[in-house]
């Protein structure tokens, strides 16, 4: 299985060094409640999981969803907990849609979640400017996201909206 380096980007230009997987979870194809909501779900799962994300490509997706959907898990509410206080603050989010993610991502999960990855990670340095999108547009439906600009759906972007990212 080829490497892919798969970066989920704050800054543009920066230099990191990661180690992800290509593909890891290909089934999955739940759309994003928006980028406010994934955001607190980040935080709020980095004290768990280092490197929680909601990239189903990374090979720390079925961990990050086992700390978000597994109910009896020891950090569950705690997860909740802290990821909904903030969510409170998403004022431009919509709470359905973090609704139709949670509920799709924990099915997925619970389905999947003794799946493995096993492609062979690989450590490198790459710019993020290269595989990032630009933040600020992702849920906004304003139709103002320019290319590159994160998005969720069409309505961010002021063309199309393909892979999360505006065209």
């Amino acid at each position: 299985m080829l490497t892919t380096f798969v970066i989920s980007a704050t800054t543009a230009a920066a230099l990191v060094t990661s180690a992800v997987a290509s593909n890891c979870n290909p089934s999955y194809n739940v759309p994003t409640s928006g980028e406010c909501y994934t955001s607190c779900n980040i935080k709020a799962g980095e004290n768990y999981v280092h490197g929680w994300t909601m990239d189903h490509t990374s090979e720390l997706f079925i961990e990050s969803l086992s700390i978000m959907c597994n109910k009896t898990g020891p950090n569950y509410i705690k997860f909740m907990t802290t990821a909904g206080m903030c969510m409170a603050a998403c004022k431009d989010s919509n709470p359905d849609d973090f609704n139709k993610e949670f509920a799709g991502a924990c099915a997925w999960w619970n389905v999947h979640k003794n799946d493995t990855c096993n492609s062979k990670a690989t450590t490198a340095t790459i710019k993020r400017s290269s595989i990032s999108c630009q933040t600020g547009y992702r849920g906004k439906k304003r139709g103002n996201g320019p290319k590159e600009a994160c998005c969720s759906s069409t309505k961010d972007c002021q063309k199309t909206c393909n892979k999360g990212r505006c065209e």
